[in-house]
């Protein structure tokens, strides 16, 4: 097994009781794919089940290799109480609470860029992210201040600590007909590339995306958006790169 995978609690090939299979049953369809103890606790108290039996039921569960823990106290349901795999940006906003899909991954999301690293998922919290926190993931430190995470079934979630102040233009986005993750919408994200220089990619990043995607932004809310920041140096950058991509598609219409 490789380092950061996730680990059943136990051996596998034991097989889930009747009271297993009912409790991640009732878990899954209350709250999806990937629930909390707290969850799979209500769940169990609205199947009468006692809090001392649900923990066994979850670890045998986990022997039955029907659920697997990804941290303390948050669980993913396997088929068939799951997907197969489920989707990296559900689990980075399970992982973390409150967050938000934010970055690269986010930018990538809104067609605002091409590439992105391969299995790299990126977003924003409030809370202090401090590895270790999962008995089935390994730690990492990005080399960027601020930036914490760890890699679970070869994904690597990392986390930008920001203030409360600064999760704002957040929206509910639909990944598929049943996941739906908060993420920061196309403006929120892009105000990122002036707000944190060189964090997601190049320095003149933000410069780019509103070159290259004027019409697919809302000029004014990005502005908006950098006044709400409060900070006064992203608020200056963000108003000459709207002037300047305004004038360049102005110039280019005129030939």
């Amino acid at each position: 097994m490789k380092d950061g995978d996730t680990v059943p609690l136990v051996a596998p090939g034991e097989q889930a009781t009747g009271a297993a299979l009912r409790l991640l049953r009732e878990a899954s369809l209350a709250e999806g794919p990937v629930f909390t103890s707290k969850a799979a606790l209500a769940a169990a108290r609205r199947i009468g089940m006692s809090a001392d039996a649900a923990y066994k039921a979850l670890s045998l569960a986990a022997r039955a290799g029907i659920a697997s823990r990804l941290k303390g106290g948050l669980y993913r349901a396997a088929p068939p109480f799951g997907p197969p795999r489920v989707p990296e940006f559900l689990v980075a906003t399970k992982l973390v609470q409150p967050s938000a899909i934010s970055g690269q991954s986010a930018l990538s999301h809104w067609g605002l860029i091409d590439q992105i690293p391969l299995r790299i998922v990126t977003a924003s919290t409030p809370k202090a992210v401090l590895p270790p926190m999962s008995r089935g993931g390994s730690p990492v430190k990005s080399g960027q201040s601020g930036r914490h995470g760890w890699v679970i079934e070869g994904v690597t979630y990392i986390y930008r600590k920001i203030s409360e102040a600064e999760m704002f233009g957040i929206s509910e986005v639909w990944l598929d007909t049943e996941t739906q993750v908060p993420m920061f919408d196309r403006e929120r994200a892009a105000l990122d590339t002036f707000l944190h220089l060189r964090a997601e990619g190049p320095g003149n990043l933000g410069d780019i995306l509103l070159e290259e995607h004027l019409q697919d932004l809302d000029l004014d809310q990005l502005q908006r958006y950098a006044e709400t920041s409060g900070n006064a140096r992203a608020m200056a950058r963000v108003a000459e790169s709207v002037q300047r991509a305004k004038m360049q598609a102005g110039h280019a219409n005129d030939l």
